[in-house]
């Protein structure tokens, strides 16, 4: 899991400050079906990982693969 959230962060815009970094919805989309089908992951740990990334989503975004 940590080469992957590592590959995320260093995948992602970012500003000065390594708390304030953005992603687009299009790469949030991606992350997420990335994240739904990793088997190294369990329900709980994907839901919060999506949850987290959906929210450094600057722009407005709607997810259509609910």
């Amino acid at each position: 899991m940590i080469p992957f959230v590592l590959i995320v962060i260093l995948n992602v815009s970012h500003s000065d400050s390594p708390y304030d970094w953005h992603m687009s919805c299009e790469r949030w989309m991606e992350k997420k079906i990335e994240i739904l089908i990793d088997d190294n992951l369990d329900a709980r740990n994907k839901q919060m990982l999506i949850d987290y990334f959906r929210g450094k989503v600057a722009e407005e975004c709607y997810d259509t693969m609910v």
